[in-house]
């Protein structure tokens, strides 16, 4: 699982998630995130979850992708309740995350979308970094689009519109 940059604004390119990713990408940004502060922030017994080898991790060394990640996992949990009517289970842990990162002073709280710099992996050339924001938003409703024809389960937006950019090109 990865992250996927739909659009620029992560309130946007949250609610271009299928259902489907809605119930899981949430608890993946957040283990992410995390994993990434216990490796450069320590006090690792205070995190949510513990070290995760995922190749997203290391994107979020540039703070324009970790402040982008940050607001799309909080607009995923609340598109999920919007669709669902209920909480995430991994919502509580990401508030233990926003908590730690604000004990810590991470990073500025308005660092601009446009400086992120984000990672694609791509299926048998490894992984793409350093992506401007424009170019992996391209990159991942390519591959978003191939993704949601390919699936096994049904692919729904519950209480929202199925994002017009998914089909095709003529």
């Amino acid at each position: 699982m990865q992250m996927f940059v739909l659009d620029q604004n992560p309130a946007i390119s949250a609610r271009c998630l299928c259902d489907a990713h809605i119930r899981v990408i949430g608890r993946e940004i957040t283990m992410c995130l995390s994993s990434w502060y216990a490796k450069h922030m320590g006090h690792a017994d205070e995190l949510p979850y513990k070290e995760f080898n995922h190749p997203i991790v290391a994107q979020f060394d540039n703070e324009g992708a970790r402040f982008w990640a940050v607001h799309n996992a909080t607009f995923i949990f609340a598109e999920f309740e919007r669709r669902f009517g209920k909480q995430h289970a991994s919502e509580l842990k990401f508030g233990q995350l926003l908590r730690y990162r604000c004990k810590y002073h991470d990073a500025p709280l308005s660092i601009p979308y446009r400086l992120a710099l984000f990672s694609f992996v791509e299926k048998g050339t490894g992984v793409v970094t350093c992506l401007p924001i424009k170019d992996a938003v391209q990159r991942y409703r390519q591959y978003y689009r191939n993704k949601v024809n390919t699936m096994r389960v049904p692919v729904v937006w519950t209480a929202t519109e199925r994002p017009d950019w998914l089909e095709e090109p003529k």
